[in-house]
């Protein structure tokens, strides 16, 4: 055996660049303007801050007004005006393991009620002009609270509370309280979870005074793998008001991978 000569010498290799990747830029603030037909004008306003890894606020208003006026079948106009106004106020605090977040809204809708049969009014009905409009007003709260955990084993939940109070011009009132709960957890391979959802309400009026509370139950479990999904529960809702009804669903998916993205049977 003879040892033969090896001449060959590698190139040098370039050393690798590290690339930043810059913070994409965003605003502090919008602002939409329209104009449409029927005299509609519409505005939406968006202010809030920028990045931040411990909270997050903002402001939005939105409006939308028409001044139209309805040709109706025996060539007299309707005054079908109308408005919307939404305004709110937000914010999240980002903590270490949990994010608590809070809206407050106030919604507001003012319309005409317009239209009748031409056949029966050839003329335009001697109605005063104040009973054809009507004003809804509805304030409301929302308060939550949501885990932050990326872990398999920890348990991860969402807590949501709400209130609102819807009134109008006629003195139609409901109040409305609702508690929206999930948790879930995986265990052994298995994902596990609980939703819970309480709704209570109650109308008052001249002619009446009601209440009625919606209580929906609803446990599953799933377990999913790159070939197939499947999830199981059920959910069980009782409805509680004059006289209370109980339901019961049961709940069933299954999704089987045949050919990724374009054959799946469920």
């Amino acid at each position: 055996p003879k040892q033969l000569p090896n001449s060959f010498e590698p190139n040098p290799i370039k050393a690798a660049k590290t690339v930043t990747t810059s913070v994409p830029k965003i605003y502090n603030s919008w602002l939409k303007l329209g104009l449409g037909n029927y005299s509609t004008a519409f505005a939406e306003f968006n202010i809030s801050n920028l990045h931040s890894k411990e909270y997050s606020y903002g402001a939005y208003f939105r409006h939308k007004s028409s001044q139209a006026r309805i040709l109706l079948n025996n060539n007299k106009k309707a005054n079908s005006r109308y408005v919307e106004n939404n305004i709110q106020v937000y914010g999240k605090r980002f903590f270490p393991r949990v994010t608590l977040s809070g809206n407050i809204k106030f919604d507001q809708k003012g319309f005409n009620y317009y239209g009748y049969n031409t056949d029966n009014f050839p003329a335009t009905p001697d109605v005063g002009k104040d009973s054809l409009k009507q004003r809804v007003y509805k304030p409301g709260l929302e308060l939550g609270l949501k885990s932050n955990t990326t872990k398999p084993g920890d348990l991860n939940y969402s807590i949501t509370g709400s209130a609102d109070y819807f009134t109008d011009k006629l003195k139609n009132k409901e109040p409305r309280w609702m508690l929206q709960t999930s948790f879930s957890k995986e265990v052994s391979g298995f994902l596990g979870g609980l939703d819970l959802k309480v709704d209570y309400s109650k109308i008052k009026n001249d002619m009446d005074t009601t209440d009625n509370t919606i209580v929906i139950f609803n446990p599953w479990i799933s377990k999913s793998s790159d070939d197939w999904s499947f999830r199981l529960g059920f959910q069980a809702v009782a409805d509680a008001s004059d006289i209370t009804k109980y339901y019961f669903y049961p709940q069933a998916h299954l999704d089987i991978i045949i050919v990724k993205d374009v054959l799946i049977p469920f």
